[in-house]
């Protein structure tokens, strides 16, 4: 395994380890080492093996796979489940961002479904654990829910989901000494009073109460069911009423964030069951199709040219998070340089680090200019991928005259204020609402012409209705991998540091201009505290700063006075 880590181009930072290895039979029977130690060579001491190969405090995340079999146990799976149990204490001791997943049978992909023979009589052994199984796609999101309850205090070194429990209890399936454990972790009978299939405000109100043990006049609607003591345990148990009863979707984790609330509950429940009943009638798809394309075929290119100028150095300003530049356009019209955009393409990668999209976005800017010096841009979440590009540009040896940074800053990333609001956006489910607010300052801002439709477009996705546009969709994607790569990069940064392994750098730019709205970043409370450079003078003292009147996006209006300033700028 050294050689295999060693032999790779790019270093782990993510692991999952998937090992698995079955002796089953009843525990009468395991008489013999062989009966024990094929599994634990496989869970224990493949666990160390890894642990040889890779340090664990280098990575984002390591996750090991259990099996709900350890928390109730299992008659014939005594060996499988004693390795797993010292694997998970294994898990336990290291950083916290290690974590067990206890996984449930697999339905569509594994040991269950490989097993499911012709065998009638084997096929009947198996077929009990079918109806507490789930998708690939379901246990995704249960290993997705254990990441993120990587940042959580206390950290839970295993995380259990929430499932039918209380259908395992009477199946029989659960050993008498565990049983008590399973009903800690099994859906109360809280729901017996309330018909199922009920929507109407007290009965949701209610169950959350009789969850929480309170009484529904105890229960505030707008109050975060955490300031209640919702805890763990009890959001599972939430979760399966909320499932069962009123077919609402939400995850332990939302129910434990500072934003689940009664009426963030209710407004789940109206759109999940709009969307679940939605049947779209696709008469009017081909006359909508031609208008969408004319908007979608703008964006089939990663760098654009946003005027018409064709002499002097260029510029490029790489985009805002959802990778859209054409709000750059009516600015770059004025400017007396060419300016090129770097916009988000289908090819651009999503799911990789920033520096993986800044070796994209390179890549493609050197199409256009080969060889510097270079002037790079960047609006808003652009200002730290212009930052991470200009960093590599240096290091190849070559020359990145100016970075100008339009309402942002990479070194807002490394506030943890900014790094923890991103984070819970995407716990407790609001990045919708963080989009639709800056799609509303966008779209009445006059950075763009005739922008109300664009409003109207957002709401049509978020509430399901109208037909879906492709753009809006890669839109949405990209903004939330885009937050997400910012905050990666501020925490990696932030671990060497802590490690003593960060030793600095030198400013990539030979000059930095920052130019700020006056109610832009500066104005959003989790940037409060941060110095009048945005914390860029803790690292340079080359930093020309500019403050315009307008709103985010309002900066990108002509009529803020930017264009005049980048041309001086630009034009020295």
């Amino acid at each position: 395994m050294d050689n295999l880590f060693a032999s790779l181009s790019h270093p782990v930072v993510e692991v999952f380890f998937l090992a698995v290895a079955l002796r089953d039979q009843l525990f009468i029977n395991l008489k013999t080492e062989d009966d024990w130690k094929p599994v634990h060579d496989v869970k224990v001491n493949g666990l160390q093996v890894l642990l040889e190969a890779v340090d664990p405090a280098s990575l984002d995340f390591l996750v090991l796979t259990s099996s709900i079999a350890t928390p109730h146990g299992s008659p014939g799976q005594a060996n499988y489940s004693a390795a797993q149990v010292e694997m998970e204490m294994i898990g336990a001791q290291l950083p916290n961002w290690a974590v067990s997943v206890a996984v449930p049978p697999n339905l569509d992909a594994g040991i269950l479904k490989r097993s499911m023979g012709s065998s009638s009589s084997r096929n009947a052994a198996l077929e009990k654990y079918k109806f507490f199984g789930v998708s690939t796609r379901r246990l995704v999101q249960y290993c997705f829910d254990a990441i993120l309850s990587l940042d959580s205090k206390p950290h839970n070194p295993v995380y259990i989901p929430a499932l039918e429990w209380k259908i395992l209890l009477e199946s029989g399936m659960v050993p008498d000494r565990s049983r008590s454990l399973v009903c800690h972790l099994s859906v109360k009978d809280t729901d017996e009073n309330f018909s199922s299939g009920a929507s109407h405000e007290g009965t949701i109100r209610a169950i959350c109460a009789k969850v929480l043990s309170l009484n529904v006049e105890e229960m505030d609607e707008t109050t975060p069911l955490s300031s209640y003591g919702l805890d763990s345990l009890t959001a599972a148990r939430l979760k399966g009423i909320l499932k069962a009863i009123f077919n609402v979707e939400v995850t332990q984790l939302q129910l434990l964030s500072t934003y689940m609330t009664v009426e963030k509950l209710l407004s789940m429940q109206t759109q999940q069951a709009a969307l679940e009943a939605e049947n779209l009638a696709s008469n009017d798809e081909d006359a909508s199709a031609a208008a969408n394309k004319s908007i979608e075929n703008e964006m089939d290119q990663t760098v654009v040219s946003l005027n018409d100028v064709n002499c002097g150095p260029p510029v490029f300003f790489i985009h805002g998070a959802g990778g859209g530049v054409l709000v750059l356009h009516k600015i770059a019209q004025k400017i007396q340089v060419p300016v090129y955009g770097v916009q988000d393409t289908p090819e651009a990668p999503l799911t990789g680090t920033i520096h993986d999209l800044a070796t994209f976005y390179l890549e493609q800017i050197k199409k256009k200019q080969p060889t510097g010096p270079y002037r790079l841009g960047g609006f808003s979440f652009g200002t730290v991928v212009a930052f991470i590009m200009a960093l590599m540009l240096r290091k190849s040896g070559e020359i990145v005259e100016m970075l100008i940074f339009l309402d942002g800053a990479p070194s807002l990333y490394h506030r943890p204020s900014v790094r923890d609001y991103i984070r819970q956006t995407i716990l407790d489910g609001s990045m919708a609402d963080n989009i639709m607010q800056n799609v509303r300052d966008m779209a009445t801002s006059g950075a763009l012409d005739e922008a109300q439709d664009i409003i109207t477009h957002f709401e049509e996705y978020f509430e399901h209705k109208g037909q879906e546009r492709k753009w809006v969709a890669r839109f949405c994607q990209a903004y939330s991998a885009h937050l997400l790569m910012g905050i990666r990069e501020s925490a990696d940064r932030e671990r060497l540091e802590q490690n003593g392994e960060y030793e600095g750098l030198k400013w990539p730019a030979e000059w930095t201009v920052l130019m700020k709205a006056r109610n832009g970043a500066q104005m959003d409370p989790h940037t409060q505290g941060s110095s009048e450079a945005f914390d860029l003078d803790k690292t340079t003292d080359k930093v020309q700063i500019f403050e315009f009147p307008g709103t985010h996006f309002g900066l990108l209006n002509p009529a803020s006075g930017v264009c005049e300033a980048l041309n001086t700028v630009l034009c020295r």
